[in-house]
């Protein structure tokens, strides 16, 4: 397995707290969402994110399509366990739940992700996320296998 350009990504950057929001570059869907990184505690296996959701990713309805919610939820979660994971580890989603709190309009969103417990093997993690108006849009759980690299 090569090395993932996410854990890459963590391993090389020196984010401190209170540091400027550092645009994370080492995937398309950080590109996508314009996410970058606006807090982080690798020890505790914490970090936290902003993605900036434009109408391009509004559904039939007007609101934000949940698709784009889990996904971002999914990618906090991941990051954050990948903070805590050796530099030849990943990880590959094996459940995610979401809970859609209210409808989410373009704008501002910023996504609180944690480990819960990380083995050899599993990793447990939650999320939730607040859209423009500060309020909380969607919570997640969910499951994840590490991946050993070689």
């Amino acid at each position: 397995m090569a090395l993932n350009r996410d854990q890459a990504f963590l391993a090389e950057m020196a984010f401190q707290a209170g540091d400027a929001p550092l645009k994370i570059s080492s995937c398309p869907i950080a590109d996508e969402y314009q996410i970058t990184l606006i807090g982080l505690d690798r020890e505790a296996g914490k970090i936290r994110i902003a993605a900036e959701l434009s109408a391009r990713w509004l559904n039939g309805g007007g609101v934000i399509q949940g698709g784009i919610i889990a996904g971002i939820l999914d990618f906090a979660m991941a990051f954050a366990v990948l903070a805590k994971l050796g530099s030849n580890q990943a990880l590959a989603t094996t459940n995610l739940d979401v809970a859609y709190l209210r409808p989410s309009f373009p704008g501002h969103f910023e996504a609180a992700a944690s480990v819960i417990s990380l083995g050899r093997s599993v990793a447990f993690l939650k999320a939730e996320m607040f859209g423009p108006e500060g309020k909380r849009v969607a919570t997640a759980t969910s499951t994840g296998m590490v991946i050993k690299g070689e």
